[in-house]
């Protein structure tokens, strides 16, 4: 079983493996703080997840398979989705899902401050924690981390916030087929954007949680920036190599901008006309246009 996904491997520091703690000359120890991972869902927070999971942060016994939307995993535990799934429900929300379908109330946001969690719950994290340092990620946490707050420890557990341009998470949404190109539903994607992300920031300002935040633009345009911040945070010693950024997986670039409208207009086509130019489409063009298609 790879590591970050059961089984609990020492945290790598620089190209090397040591213990989950790291020690002054002095010997003074540093504990490598558990990660909880924020943001909305195709906005990075699976290429962040994985930077965590990489090292060897435990991320959960059962974790959601990679597919062709995101070939390098999603790094999100079965358990905490059905957990965070169950917390949307208690508050009268109809669906497991909050970027998907209608969105959440503000009486429902609301309500779940005053979500107590239980025993099953506390089990969980005590699980998690015999494995520390682990890692949590899940789009729904923007709203269920206020609930799991008081369950954790706050001297070693900090939040990454995830910042990612708007039009570039609802192109995302499209090449992925959750979206399609029109102004209404650019709308309303935006509009569960500002949702999720007013939900986290307003959680880690009242709780005042320990936390960093990251645009995803600067994987690519700060590196040095970005690795400098969460090892600060987290309290490890990463380096830029560690991020792993792929700018062929960037949906909003020039590549990823015209495969999304290629697809829109296939969409068109009668199926048999699509399969047609498909086999006519050189495998060489369609690897360099959805390189995710093919890892």
């Amino acid at each position: 079983m790879a590591a970050g996904r059961g089984q609990q491997r020492p945290v790598r520091h620089g190209g090397s493996e040591e213990s989950e703690e790291t020690r002054d000359i002095d010997g003074a120890a540093h504990v490598h703080k558990n990660a909880i991972i924020l943001g909305m869902a195709r906005s990075g927070t699976s290429l962040t997840a994985s930077i965590f999971g990489r090292t060897g942060y435990f991320a959960g016994d059962e974790l959601v398979p990679a597919n062709h939307q995101n070939p390098t995993g999603y790094w999100e535990a079965r358990s905490l989705l059905r957990h965070n799934a169950s917390i949307l429900m208690s508050t009268g929300f109809e669906r497991d899902n909050s970027w998907m379908y209608a969105p959440m109330t503000e009486a429902q946001i609301a309500a779940l401050a005053q979500v107590r969690l239980g025993d099953e719950q506390r089990g969980f994290v005590a699980q998690f924690e015999r494995h520390a340092p682990w890692l949590w990620k899940d789009p729904r946490l923007c709203y269920t981390l206020r609930c799991w707050w008081p369950l954790l420890n706050h001297d070693t557990t900090a939040a990454l916030l995830v910042e990612r341009d708007r039009e570039a998470i609802f192109r995302s949404f499209v090449r992925v087929g959750w979206r399609e190109l029109t102004a209404d539903d650019r709308a309303a994607t935006y509009a569960r954007i500002d949702a999720h992300m007013a939900s986290a920031r307003q959680t880690l300002e009242d709780l005042a949680i320990p936390s960093v935040t990251i645009r995803y633009e600067d994987y690519r345009e700060r590196p040095a920036d970005v690795i400098a911040r969460i090892n600060d945070c987290f309290g490890l010693e990463l380096s830029e190599d560690d991020i792993g950024y792929e700018d062929d997986f960037n949906h909003d670039s020039l590549v990823g901008s015209i495969g999304t409208r290629i697809d829109q207009m296939a969409t068109l086509l009668p199926a048999p006309l699509r399969r047609f130019v498909k086999r006519l489409t050189p495998l060489t063009v369609l690897r360099k246009m959805y390189p995710e298609r093919f890892r």
